[in-house]
């Protein structure tokens, strides 16, 4: 896209356009049989090496304005066409988002039923345990003082 009247970017690169001088010579006004060199002037990229000459756009007589944006006879089907892009791209990102949260959903509800369904299952084969023998209390038990733990020492 253009900057200003004099501003072009290159088709190739991207890069701003340079413009570039040179002599051609053409035949004299006055007598067609001498010839005159006269100063012409090009557009040309200094970044690929791409000219106005390369696809055939004449040279200019003047530096600055004498280029002007061609219509391009296809901008309604360009149009079109990147329109109907951005859709089909918008529609794919919609397309992952929504697959990429029912796959978190998803992978939630496939460790639950991978680690409680086993474990049911599990649960249900095992052998019951015996019941538990109650331990009865005796008084045999030393107790035990600060002084054996020696926390006397400490304090």
């Amino acid at each position: 896209m253009s900057r200003c009247a004099n501003c072009f970017d290159c088709p190739s690169c991207g890069h701003t356009l340079s413009t570039r001088a040179t002599s051609i010579q053409t035949p004299s006004p006055e007598d067609p049989s001498k010839t005159v060199a006269r100063k012409v002037y090009y557009l040309a990229c200094t970044s690929c090496r791409w000219t106005t000459r390369d696809v055939g756009l004449k040279d200019q007589n003047v530096a600055t304005g004498g280029w002007v944006e061609q219509d391009n006879e296809h901008y309604k089907h360009l149009q079109s066409l990147l329109e109907h892009y951005r859709s089909v791209a918008q529609q794919e990102k919609l397309e992952r988002d929504k697959k990429r949260f029912s796959h978190r959903k998803s992978s939630y509800l496939s460790l639950s039923d991978k680690y409680s369904l086993p474990s049911i299952l599990g649960r249900k084969s095992l052998t019951p345990l015996s019941p538990f023998a109650h331990k009865v209390c005796c008084r045999n038990v030393t107790c035990i003082t600060q002084d054996w733990l020696g926390l006397n020492q400490i304090i």
